[in-house]
C-alpha cells in the first residue's frame, strides 16, 4: 500500500486488469457453450422442466434434477451462474474505473515529479563533479607548474655553482700566470745580474788587457811573435768563451721553453681531466636519475599486478560464493518439488477418494 500525501490516506493497490482479447475469449467461450447446451436440451429433453419445489433453493434444485438425471438443464443454469458472476465482478471493476484513473493520474504526476527531481540532483551531482573535476585538475596544474619552477631553480643554482668554480679556476689560472710572471721577473734579473757580472768581468778583462798591452809594448820589440800569439790564443779562447756563453744561454732557452711546454701540456692534461670528469659525474647523475625511475616503475608496476591479483582473487572467492549459492538453491528447490510431490500424492488419494463416494457433476 501507498500513502496519499495529499488526502492523507492509504491508497490500496490496483486490481489486474483484463485484457480485451481474454475478455473476448471468455465470452465467446460462455456463448458457445450456453447455445451448444441449449442445442442438446432441445434435442434431448423428454420431460418439462420441473417447478421448483416448495422451500428449496434454485441451487439445491439444480443440484437434485443432475443428480436425478438433468445434467443438461443444470448445465445451462450453471453457466447462466458463470455468465452472472462474471458481470458482477466485470461491472464492478468497471465502476472503479475513474477513481484508478485518478489515482493512476496521480502515480503518474508523482512519478514524473520524482523523476524532475532525480534529474535536478543528477544535474547538481554531475556539476559537483565537474566542479571537483576541475578543482582537481587546477591544482595538477599548479603542482606541476610548481614542479617545474623547482627544477628551473636548481638547474639556475647548478648553473650558478658551475659558474662559481669558472670563476674560482679562472682565479687559479691568473695567480698561476701571476706566479709564471714573476718567476720570469726573477729570470730576467737573474740574467740581467750575470749580464753585469760578465760586463764587469769583462770590464776587468779589459783592463787586464790593457795592462796586459802597456807590458807587451814594452816588450813590444823582444816579443813581437810571442804577443802575436798571445793575442791569438786570447782571442781563440774569447770566441771560445763566447761559443760557451752562446751555447749554454741556447741551452737555457731550450730548457725554459720546455718548461713552458711541460706547464702548457699539463694545464692541458688537467683541463681535460676536469672536463673528463665533469662528463663523468653529469653520466653517473643521468643514469641513477634513470636508475631510480625505472626503480620506481616496476615498483609501481608490481604494485599494480599485485592489485590485480587480489582482485582476481576476491572475484574467484565471488565467483565460488555464487556456485555455492545456485547449489544450495537448487537444494532448497529440489527438497521443495519433493515436498511438493508428497504432499501432492497425498492430496491426489485423498480427492480420489472423495469422488468415489460422493460423485457429483459440479465438483467434477
Amino acid at each position: 500500500m501507498e500513502w496519499n500525501a495529499k488526502k492523507g490516506t492509504l491508497i490500496e493497490p490496483l486490481p489486474v486488469p483484463v485484457s480485451v482479447g481474454e475478455l473476448f475469449t471468455w465470452w465467446g467461450f460462455f456463448l458457445i457453450d450456453f447455445f451448444w447446451s441449449l442445442v442438446n436440451w432441445f434435442q434431448s429433453a423428454r420431460d418439462s422442466f420441473p417447478l421448483r419445489s416448495k422451500g428449496q433453493s434454485p441451487l439445491t434444485n439444480l443440484v437434485n434434477q443432475a443428480c436425478s438425471g438433468g445434467h443438461y438443464k443444470v448445465r445451462i443454469e450453471v453457466m447462466w451462474f458463470r455468465i452472472c458472476k462474471f458481470l458482477k465482478v466485470y461491472c464492478k471493476k468497471k465502476k472503479k474505473k475513474n477513481f484508478c484513473k485518478a489515482l493512476m493520474k496521480e502515480k503518474r504526476e508523482r512519478e514524473r515529479e520524482r523523476e524532475r527531481e532525480r534529474e535536478r540532483e543528477r544535474e547538481k551531482r554531475g556539476e559537483r563533479e565537474r566542479e571537483r573535476e576541475r578543482e582537481t585538475h587546477t591544482q595538477r596544474e599548479r603542482e606541476r607548474e610548481h614542479k617545474r619552477k623547482r627544477q628551473k631553480e636548481r638547474e639556475r643554482e647548478r648553473e650558478r655553482e658551475r659558474e662559481r668554480e669558472r670563476e674560482r679556476e679562472r682565479e687559479r689560472e691568473r695567480e698561476r700566470e701571476e706566479r709564471e710572471r714573476e718567476k720570469e721577473r726573477e729570470r730576467e734579473r737573474e740574467r740581467e745580474r750575470e749580464e753585469r757580472e760578465r760586463e764587469r768581468e769583462r770590464e776587468r778583462e779589459r783592463e787586464r788587457e790593457r795592462e796586459r798591452e802597456r807590458e807587451r809594448e814594452r816588450e813590444r820589440r823582444e816579443r813581437e811573435r810571442e804577443r802575436q800569439r798571445e793575442r791569438e790564443r786570447g782571442e781563440r779562447r774569447e770566441r771560445e768563451r763566447e761559443r760557451e756563453r752562446e751555447r749554454e744561454k741556447r741551452e737555457r732557452e731550450r730548457r725554459e721553453r720546455e718548461r713552458e711546454r711541460r706547464r702548457e701540456r699539463g694545464e692541458r692534461e688537467r683541463e681535460r681531466e676536469r672536463e673528463r670528469e665533469r662528463e663523468r659525474e653529469e653520466r653517473e647523475s643521468i643514469r641513477e636519475s634513470k636508475v631510480k625511475e625505472h626503480k620506481r616503475k616496476k615498483e609501481r608496476e608490481r604494485e599494480r599486478e599485485r592489485e590485480r591479483e587480489r582482485e582476481r582473487e576476491r572475484e574467484r572467492e565471488r565467483e565460488i560464493e555464487r556456485k555455492r549459492e545456485r547449489e544450495r538453491e537448487r537444494e532448497r528447490e529440489r527438497e521443495e518439488r519433493e515436498r511438493e510431490r508428497e504432499r501432492g500424492g497425498e492430496g491426489s488419494s485423498a480427492e480420489g477418494r472423495r469422488h468415489e463416494y460422493q460423485p457429483c457433476p459440479l465438483c467434477i
